[in-house]
């Protein structure tokens, strides 16, 4: 189901006993919770089994009425095959099951295709018509954030708090306040792709690395915005690497950021990846107060972290 179908039903208050959200924009998801309890006037109630909810005893008396049941992650429900017909006893009850991915071959998916949404990236039209309330950005300004932040939501809303923060502060425009915040290298780019391949290759721990620096230092890129992005790509590392259940919900990071993390996994032990960070923030607090020359600053770093 297509997103503008479903939200036509929420507005209309016609959304199914049940729907399966798929996908890791977790801001949108929360959104169309958000719209979903709004509209019909259910309250959330989260769950952590869906079963808890289905069992046949349980069906006939729930605890309340008019409550949005939402359950993340519960793989248990998409083989238990005798619960899912029991949806229909929810009365008065909705739920709602969140997934990143979902076996597109498995019964479960077959059994409730018509309630699944997904949550992908949204193009560029749709998510300027999902921000329109959140800025007051020139047309130009709000097309750059939205590729800046490759067109994920959550990104984009972080990155407009910040801009309409400064803006309040320092009394400026939106606009102004974008544009200190881009001088300053403080608000979310898309990586230069080939500081994202010199920095994946630093924390693949290849000697790629060297060739990778030698052409960004040919291309005259800033050797601090190289540092900012190794410090999140470590940082990144660190987070996947320390979370029991790396997701975006438990890590609050993009999925893509998520996998390419866990592909890279045990490059570096744990005390590494801290270490690792340490040094490249002092190296950047060393340019800035003048103690480190920043055009040897990268190959510092990588003395110290390869």
């Amino acid at each position: 189901m297509e997103l503008f179908e479903y939200q036509q039903k929420i507005i209309n208050k016609k959304i199914p006993k049940n729907s399966l959200f798929i996908g890791d924009e977790c801001n949108i998801i929360n959104l169309y919770i958000e719209q979903i309890c709004k509209y019909m006037g259910l309250t959330r109630c989260d769950i952590e089994s869906a079963s808890t909810v289905l069992m046949p005893q349980k069906t006939i008396s729930l605890l309340g009425d008019k409550l949005l049941y939402v359950c993340k992650y519960d793989k248990s429900i998409t083989t238990a095959e005798k619960l899912w017909q029991n949806v229909k006893y929810l009365g008065t009850n909705y739920l709602v099951l969140i997934y990143t991915t979902i076996d597109k071959r498995g019964k479960f998916y077959n059994y409730f295709k018509d309630n699944i949404v997904e949550f992908t990236e949204q193009d560029d039209k749709t998510l300027k018509i999902m921000l329109n309330n959140q800025h007051s950005l020139c047309e130009g300004a709000v097309n750059r954030l939205i590729k800046g932040c490759q067109n994920n939501y959550g990104k984009c809303l972080l990155e407009l708090d910040k801009i309409s923060k400064l803006s309040k502060v320092r009394n400026i425009s939106q606009d102004d306040a974008y544009k200190a915040l881009l001088r300053d290298n403080a608000i979310y780019e898309e990586s230069n792709n080939n500081i994202d391949i010199f920095v994946n290759a630093v924390l693949n721990r290849t000697t790629d690395a060297y060739k990778q620096y030698d052409l960004l230092k040919r291309q005259n890129e800033s050797n601090i915005q190289i540092i900012g992005w190794l410090y999140n790509g470590f940082r990144t590392q660190l987070i996947v690497e320390t979370v029991k259940t790396p997701n975006t919900e438990s890590t609050g990071l993009n999925y893509y950021f998520i996998k390419q993390a866990l592909d890279r996994r045990k490059n570096y032990s744990i005390k590494e990846l801290k270490n690792a960070l340490t040094v490249i923030r002092n190296t950047e607090q060393g340019i800035k107060n003048g103690s480190i020359d920043e055009s040897i600053s990268i190959d510092y770093i990588l003395s110290m972290v390869m």
